[in-house]
């Protein structure tokens, strides 16, 4: 009977090692021609936590690799999702616990596309740009907190370009301007909290150029010319 119960636990450790073994085998394999194929996992160096998890299929990437910072094995830093049909690779950022900070896509490792940002620990968009060739290109928008918008920005091959609109937590448009590669270059306009013009006039290459209408309670109260003529200095006799 000792003899039974002693082999019937010996052959068990034989299959259970086995089914170990080549439960191990199934990962970080290469094809025939020395490719990463199948499941693979990496470890952190001189640890047991894992850095990477992916698959492969003969060498290149397929469905989602997540990646972990060290000293949190719980929730991925950020996964990378790969299609066989395409070159793009969409990619989210989260917090150590787990939330959503940033989505968007790569392609040849440049940002391209949409780009989503949250506050942090909530799903409410921070915000949100658009690029090309890892450019902002195009409209650029901000928000506050509680969902409002607080910022537009056009921009043009990494360049402020066009109209740039800023609000108040109210919703109130507060500031206007317009760029020209990247210079205030255009009509401004400035307003009080409670959305009443205070100030109007046009920017030229980064500086105020021409008539400046400024305002009190609707009101025109004064006007200013740009640039500032220097006062004239009387030569000595």
């Amino acid at each position: 009977m000792f003899n039974f119960i002693k082999n019937g636990f010996l052959l068990l450790f034989i299959l259970n090692s086995s089914l170990i073994f080549a439960q191990k085998s199934d990962i970080n394999q290469f094809d025939a021609n020395e490719e990463r194929h199948g499941k693979w996992i990496k470890k952190f160096e001189g640890t047991n936590q894992i850095r990477y998890s992916g698959e492969f299929n003969h060498g290149q990437e397929v469905g989602t690799f997540k990646f972990y910072k060290k000293g949190n094995e719980e929730y991925p830093e950020a996964t990378k999702t790969y299609t066989e049909e395409s070159d793009i690779v969409s990619v989210e950022f989260f917090t150590p616990k787990g939330k959503l900070l940033t989505k968007g896509q790569f392609k040849d490792k440049k940002r391209i596309g949409e780009w989503i940002y949250f506050h942090k620990g909530t799903a409410i968009i921070m915000m949100k740009e658009n690029y090309k060739n890892d450019l902002l290109n195009g409209l650029k928008s901000i928000y506050f907190e509680n969902g409002k918008l607080a910022e537009t920005q056009e921009y043009l091959k990494g360049i402020k370009q066009g109209e740039n609109f800023i609000y108040g937590a109210n919703g109130n448009l507060i500031q206007y301007y317009n760029y020209q590669q990247g210079s205030l270059d255009g009509a401004c306009k400035i307003y009080n909290p409670q959305g009443k013009l205070t100030a109007e006039g046009n920017y030229k290459k980064g500086l105020r150029d021409g008539i400046w209408k400024f305002h009190e309670n609707e009101k025109l109260t004064h006007t200013e010319k740009f640039p500032k003529e220097k006062p004239s200095v009387r030569k000595k006799k």
